[in-house]
C-alpha cells in the first residue's frame, strides 16, 4: 500500500514539531535593563558595592559568596547552613531598590546603611518583623586591605 500525499505530509508536519531545530531552541537572555542593573551593581565599590554583591549573590543562590561577605564574628554567630536556610526557605527573589547611608559611627571604621528592597517572600522572614532586615552595619577592611564586610543587620521601622 502506497502512502498518500496527505499521510506523508501529516507525518512530516508531526515530525517537525517533535524535533527541535536550532532556530526553535529558546535560550533565556537577560533583558537590557537586567544587564545594566547587573553591570551597575558589579561596578559599585566600597561598602555599597559589598551590599549589592551580597544581595546579588543571594538572588542567584550563590550563598557561599554572600556568606563570605560577612565578618568572621558574624559568621561565628550564624553557621553557614542556618544562613542558607534563612534566605533559601523564605525569599523567592530579592533586589535592592535603594541604599541610604546613615550617619557614620565615630571612628570611621564602620558605616551604617538603610536598604529598601523589591522582595517576593515564600513565607515571612524568620526574624524581626517578618521582612528582610533593612539596616546594615559594615566594617572597614583591616589595615586598609581587603574589603568592607557586613557586621550586623537589623529590621527597619
Amino acid at each position: 500500500m502506497k502512502p498518500s500525499l496527505l499521510t506523508t505530509t501529516t507525518l512530516l508536519l508531526i515530525a517537525s514539531f517533535a524535533i527541535q531545530l536550532p532556530s526553535q531552541t529558546a535560550i533565556a537572555q537577560p533583558s537590557q535593563k537586567q544587564v545594566q542593573q547587573q553591570t551597575a551593581s558589579n561596578t559599585r565599590s566600597g561598602a555599597v558595592g559589598v551590599l549589592y554583591r551580597y544581595f546579588n549573590a543571594i538572588a542567584t543562590g550563590n550563598y557561599q559568596v554572600a556568606y563570605d561577605l560577612l565578618t568572621p564574628q558574624y559568621q561565628a554567630a550564624v553557621p553557614y547552613e542556618e544562613f542558607v536556610r534563612m534566605y533559601q526557605d523564605y525569599i523567592g527573589s530579592i533586589r535592592i531598590r535603594s541604599v541610604e547611608p546613615l550617619s557614620n559611627v565615630p571612628g570611621g571604621d564602620r558605616k551604617e546603611f538603610r536598604l529598601q528592597f523589591n522582595v517576593s517572600y515564600i513565607k515571612p522572614f524568620p526574624v524581626g518583623n517578618g521582612r528582610v532586615p533593612e539596616l546594615f552595619v559594615l566594617t572597614a577592611p583591616t589595615n586598609g586591605e581587603g574589603e568592607w564586610l557586613i557586621d550586623g543587620m537589623a529590621p527597619g521601622q
